[in-house]
């Protein structure tokens, strides 16, 4: 999407000038060019012979008002004398654009006309039909599937972009506090969802928000970014007789804990020849690409499972009595990657070893960190991504005498960029502020 150059319009009818930020990589050409030339080569040359979106738009334009005497809501009309100049510099507008509406039209149908033949609107009665896949003693659990902030649709562009992970960094599942405890899960453990069709695993987030006995997941990840955190493997192809749409936000799943027998955080220079298996999430990073693994099943030896699954046996390791281990592993004299392992789940701050992966060769003391026992800071998830305001930061906030949203965004300046985290913002105050008021009322 970068290298476009043309205009988009959103759901509310405004149409946006976006210009390309970047050049088109290599021989790469712009897709109007391409079809121009395949119809130049059919003999069409008379009615493709475009050198410039501008002219394409005002065709578009032209043809929107072509025998439309109102009975199409659709008229950009007005649009299409642009001259490239002022097709450039074309600002945000919402159609119709046209003689009766030169600026554009912020509401359709305020006059009361509609676009039907009688110009009054028509309603259609329906029957409501109940959702096909339904909880069920087997699968007890409602299965919600959605959006998150910071990722779109299955990750493509988004997830190139190291930062957009800060907020969630791996497939999760939204549990409300009951179902949590009767299935004896904690925070940042793993829970595995199964029905008939497949499975998912993710990492628990407990939330009172969450309906009890309904589950949430994100819709974004897939087989590029994680092994089992892949939504559609639990939703069956149930859709609506008439518009197709499946039902996405409707299924019927069980609930379990993943018996994990070891997790592991891995950061790799090249993950091209990976073979993972169990649970893995690939997050990435500045100058490497993360990996979030876990399994059910030990390994007999753990420089036999890195030369197998990581390609390498580890250059230096060391390993606790308690059976946790840290492993790196070099390509001459450059950092290739580093392993740490553990019988729990690792929250360690990634951003520290990422930024050896650009060093050309490490110092003693750096080689030695790497190897050191002590994990280090603990990764802190992000609630606001343009100033990269942490979670932690937020709840200490909170505590010190931010109780409202106005107070956090001068302290902080969360909340202050794009406003896409305060809704997020705002039910983390809600819950700080009604946990201290409990601690408050047992003293």
């Amino acid at each position: 999407m970068g290298e476009k150059n043309g205009t988009v319009t959103n759901s509310e009818r405004r149409i946006s000038r976006q210009k390309g930020l970047i050049k088109a990589p290599g021989e790469a050409r712009h897709d109007w060019e391409i079809i121009c030339d395949v119809a130049k080569a059919l003999g069409f040359e008379e009615g493709f012979n475009f050198s410039h979106p501008a002219q394409i738009f005002a065709e578009h334009a032209a043809l929107s008002g072509f025998e439309n005497d109102g009975q199409r809501s659709f008229d950009i009309s007005g649009l299409s004398h642009l001259s490239q100049q002022e097709y450039d510099q074309l600002q945000p507008v919402q159609w119709p654009i046209n003689q009766h509406f030169p600026y554009g039209r912020k509401r359709l149908f305020d006059d009361g006309q509609f676009s039907t033949p009688s110009g009054k609107a028509q309603f259609i009665a329906t029957q409501t039909n109940t959702p096909k896949a339904l909880p069920s003693a087997q699968w007890p659990y409602q299965l919600n599937t959605g959006r998150i902030r910071d990722q779109w649709h299955t990750m493509t562009r988004t997830g190139r972009a190291a930062r957009l992970f800060n907020h969630r960094a791996e497939p999760f599942v939204d549990l409300h506090p009951e179902d949590a405890k009767y299935h004896n899960l904690r925070d940042q453990d793993l829970a595995e969802l199964s029905n008939h069709q497949g499975r998912y695993i993710g990492r628990v987030r407990i939330s009172a928000a969450q309906r009890q006995g309904e589950v949430f997941i994100p819709m974004h990840w897939n087989q590029q970014f994680s092994g089992d955190g892949y939504c559609n493997a639990l939703l069956e192809g149930f859709c609506d007789p008439v518009s197709g749409q499946p039902e996405s936000k409707q299924g019927a799943v069980a609930l379990s804990a993943y018996p994990a027998q070891w997790h592991a955080q891995l950061l790799i220079k090249d993950d091209t020849e990976l073979r993972l298996r169990g649970y893995w999430s690939k997050i990435p990073m500045r100058h490497s690409t993360q990996f979030l693994l876990a399994d059910t099943e030990l390994p007999r030896s753990w420089m036999e499972w890195c030369r197998q699954h990581l390609g390498q046996a580890p250059d230096s390791w060391v390993q606790s009595s308690a059976g946790d281990m840290r492993a790196v592993a070099f390509d001459q004299d450059r950092l290739r990657w580093v392993l740490l392992i553990s019988l729990n789940p690792i929250q360690s701050d990634p951003a520290p070893m990422d930024m050896l992966f650009s060093k050309r060769t490490l110092t003693p003391t750096q080689r030695t960190r790497l190897l050191n026992a002590q994990q280090g800071a603990q990764a802190t998830q992000i609630i606001c991504s343009c100033h990269q305001v942490t979670e932690a930061s937020i709840k200490a906030a909170i505590e010190k005498g931010c109780h409202t949203l106005d107070s956090l965004k001068e302290k902080l300046a969360c909340g202050t960029g794009c406003g896409s985290c305060i809704p997020e913002l705002s039910s983390l105050l809600a819950e700080e502020i009604a946990t201290l008021t409990i601690e408050e009322q047992s003293v």
